[in-house]
């Protein structure tokens, strides 16, 4: 399917004026070749976030891209780059010259890309929506595992964390251990109270 489209969209290459073919070859040589926008990773990843993709479309996209890179590389058993050359010059794709389809596969690009901002526009606020839900989802869920660290550390010893790190630091300070606690009378228990509960 995506190669009777690819097909269809560049044989219009023909059909384009002179001027439009000249700004549509101007635009691709803006084109990185290198590091291009990889557009496949980036749905591929948000299908996978979204258990999406129930038709494969992007695992045969996968391979209809490997196979044209393989194609134009001589890599296919039986193929060479002069084979890749002979397609660009195929009369069933309509077209005699690399710069005619460098056109019409600009053209397609540019159109895909307009049509791929429009249908953004609806797409792009119910993502960010879940990534916020998914944020506050991950904060709650750590701060319900703080909770049933700090439980069951309290089961465990009975005492809260910060009443064992108070008592560290009171050692770690000033070198209070536990036979001053055991030496605190009443009125010194109540000093101490009194001082914490202020606060």
């Amino acid at each position: 399917m995506i190669g009777v489209v690819l097909y269809l969209n560049v044989s219009e290459a023909l059909l384009l004026d002179i001027d439009r073919r000249e700004r549509l070859l101007r635009e691709s040589e803006t084109i990185d070749r290198e590091s291009a926008p990889d557009f496949l990773g980036l749905v591929r990843d948000l299908l996978l976030a979204v258990q999406g993709d129930p038709d494969g479309i992007v695992h045969q996209a996968d391979d209809l891209v490997r196979q044209l890179k393989e194609q134009h590389a001589g890599f296919v058993p039986g193929k060479s780059q002069e084979d890749a050359r002979r397609r660009l010059q195929n009369v069933r794709l309509a077209t005699t010259h690399p710069d005619d389809r460098i056109a019409g596969l600009t053209a397609k690009k540019l159109a895909l890309q307009e049509n791929l901002a429009s249908r953004l526009r609806d797409v792009v606020p119910c993502a960010v929506e879940l990534a916020c839900v998914e944020a506050e989802l991950i904060e709650t869920l750590r701060l319900r595992d703080a909770l049933e660290e700090r439980r069951k550390a309290i089961n465990t010893s009975r005492v809260y964390p910060e009443v064992r790190e108070f008592a560290d630091d009171l050692h770690a300070e000033h070198g209070v251990t536990y036979k001053h606690f055991a030496a605190l009378g009443p009125e010194e228990r109540l000093a101490i109270a009194r001082i914490l509960l202020r606060r």
